[in-house]
């Protein structure tokens, strides 16, 4: 698909895992759920299978991947967010607290992006109970924050590039070495995270808020 790193989509069939707490989704190898392999296999086009986080426990990890090391880019999905306080990771390239490239997070009054020495926000709140479309762009050396296709401000800082090699987890993050952060797990649903390693247009994004889940449900 282009210019594109790796695309997580709606079709994605999880519906037969009732807890996830360690997945290894395509292309990187060995999906697992609690240690035990799985088969994760894509459905293009079918909706109704968003993932669904309890705000405890439940994540995805993709190990390490070089595609996902991206520098400047663009990171998109969609959620349905529970609204339940502050600082809820949506993606994280993160190994600690300190060893981060990005982490993206809401909360019930911003959107931030940690790079593991600093922590900038949009002031926007995400309304909860409905599908939004977030993207966060990176230009180099800071990151605009579109939500349902709008533009709504940078956060003053981006990526950082001098850490690589770190898993990717959805719906939480890590804090130290395959510890979770337990206040930063995400409640709610999300769906179609897409990683791209250039940066995307507000047209693009418009575009997409045209396709949310909902409408498809």
């Amino acid at each position: 698909k282009g210019n594109e790193s790796y695309g997580y989509s709606a079709g994605m069939n999880l519906a037969s895992i009732s807890a996830v707490d360690t997945v290894a989704l395509s292309p990187v190898p060995a999906p697992k759920v609690n240690g035990t392999s799985h088969t994760v296999t894509a459905t293009v086009g079918t909706a109704g299978n968003a993932l669904q986080f309890d705000g405890v426990n439940d994540f995805v990890r993709i190990n390490a991947n070089a595609a996902l090391d991206i520098s400047d880019g663009t990171i998109e999905f969609w959620i349905n967010r529970v609204a339940s306080g502050n600082n809820k990771c949506v993606i994280a390239n993160r190994g600690t607290d300190s060893n981060t490239r990005y982490s993206m997070h809401v909360s019930d009054s911003a959107i931030g992006l940690w790079n593991g020495s600093s922590f900038g926000t949009v002031s926007y709140a995400i309304p909860a109970g409905a599908w939004h479309h977030v993207a966060l762009v990176d230009s180099g050396s800071n990151t605009e924050v579109f939500v349902d296709g709008v533009s709504r401000g940078s956060t003053g800082n981006a990526f950082n590039t001098g850490v690589s090699g770190q898993p990717v987890t959805i719906g939480s993050s890590y804090t130290t070495a395959g510890a979770l952060f337990a206040n930063e797990s995400f409640a709610g649903k999300i769906d179609e995270v897409r990683v791209w390693n250039a940066a995307r247009t507000q047209v693009l994004f418009r575009l997409r808020n045209e396709k949310d889940p909902s409408r498809n449900a």
